[in-house]
């Protein structure tokens, strides 16, 4: 499993339509994640560039592709972003393997 941060904006028309008729969207996007084999740990509406950040838990790249596209599709999302959260751990592994290779600079 792999961690993924979704951000998602919604159209004009979706945030009217919930203002009009509210409802908690992590119930419809939960399923969704499920269905990926996933589970969806956090879900949060926020201010700033994006309407909505979740954090999920999916069994790889192609599900968080398949999530972004399904997601999109409908046509309430004006824009998303998905970006892969590493833990702690992965990223000093990662460092541990940066240390081993170099790439040479431009020019040289």
């Amino acid at each position: 499993m792999s961690r993924y941060m979704i951000q998602a904006s919604y159209t004009k028309e979706a945030a009217a339509a919930l203002v009009e008729q509210p409802e908690d969207r992590s119930e419809v996007v939960r399923p969704l994640i499920e269905q990926l084999g996933g589970h969806l740990l956090d879900f949060y509406f926020c201010l700033g560039d994006y309407d909505v950040v979740l954090i999920a838990d999916l069994p790889n790249d192609t599900a968080a592709l398949a999530f972004d596209m399904a997601t999109v599709m409908p046509g309430h999302i004006r824009k998303i972003k998905t970006t892969t959260l590493l833990t702690a751990e992965q990223t000093v592994m990662a460092m541990k393997e940066a240390s081993v290779v170099s790439l040479r600079a431009p020019g040289i």
